[in-house]
């Protein structure tokens, strides 16, 4: 009973938290591009594929934000998909269908989050250097470990969702004989 009862506190804990981040993840990403041109020049603290040599107008800004929306998004719908998995294992349901829904939406979203991540970081060097003029405008594209290692542990998590998925499938076959 008492590791029921753990489970049921951290996953509690766990859900309020990614149901928190779900707000703030957008919140901060705003204040981020909002405060960009006063944070520009502390160390660590800007993280953007070209290098920045004067202040971001508000309109280049508030692009920036759109764009690191994209793959927000998926990581957004990464912690939705993360507190429902909690919730389940709040209420105490850990071996279920639903379980392994999640699991399989989770590992698909990382898989996504690699591209999306992708292709924002990429838009964000054209909209950080959309206001220099023709010549001096740049692109990147490129890829960071974190898009491999998003990649590397969907695939991981996909593969322990079939697992689950056949366990499953077992447990409820055996329960039907008893």
């Amino acid at each position: 009973m008492e590791n029921k009862e753990r489970i049921t506190r951290a996953s509690r804990t766990l859900r309020r938290t990614c149901t928190l981040l779900v707000f703030l993840v957008p919140v901060i990403c705003a204040l981020y591009w909002i405060f960009f041109n006063q944070i520009r020049h502390l160390p660590n603290m800007v993280d953007v594929p070209v290098p920045i040599t004067g202040d971001l107008p508000a309109f280049s800004r508030l692009l920036a934000f759109f764009t690191d929306l994209i793959s927000l998004s998926v990581l957004i719908y990464g912690l939705q998909v993360l507190a429902r998995l909690f919730r389940l294992y709040e209420n105490g349901i850990i071996f279920a269908k639903a379980n392994v829904d999640c699991f399989n939406r989770l590992g698909r979203a990382m898989i996504i989050w690699m591209g999306c991540h992708f292709l924002s970081n990429s838009l964000i060097s054209i909209v950080v250097t959309l206001h220099h003029p023709p010549g001096q405008r740049m692109i990147t594209v490129g890829l960071e470990g974190s898009d491999f290692g998003a990649l590397f542990v969907g695939g991981i998590v996909l593969t322990v969702t079939w697992v689950m998925d056949e366990a499953r499938k077992i447990k409820e076959d055996q329960e039907m004989f008893i």
